[in-house]
């Protein structure tokens, strides 16, 4: 009877699996992968014209979130050039900028910036 029972489960299976019934969970993707949530990388472009400055020193992050490091820290005499925002997956609002006079670049966190940041999309 049990075997009769594994043949039919095993005729069975397949066909209720591709009517979507039953799924398999995809697996968990770390809080620091590069490009999943979280991820220290996301695509940017510059449509903004505004510029900013930090109010206390303030990291300069590679990606749009507090796990990622620090490429620099920015201070409130400096002037940031702004390039686009987004909402990263956490909530928080984040703006892609450029340090002044310089190639250095990246996240700022926008409760760190005098204005709020860029209200241009990424």
């Amino acid at each position: 009877m049990a075997k009769k029972r594994t043949r039919l489960l095993a005729a069975v299976l397949p066909m209720i699996a591709a009517a979507g019934l039953v799924t398999a969970a995809a697996p968990a993707q770390s809080a620091t992968s590069a490009s999943g949530p979280l991820g220290c990388s996301h695509s940017w472009s510059n449509k903004d014209s505004d510029y900013g400055y930090v109010t206390s020193g303030s990291p300069l992050r590679p990606g749009p979130h507090s796990n990622c490091g620090t490429r620099a820290t920015i201070y409130p005499s400096e002037l940031l050039y702004y390039h686009c925002s987004i909402v990263n997956e956490s909530g928080n609002g984040w703006t892609h900028v450029r340090l002044s006079g310089t190639d250095i670049q990246g996240w700022m966190y926008n409760g760190n910036l005098d204005d709020g940041g860029s209200r241009d999309r990424c």
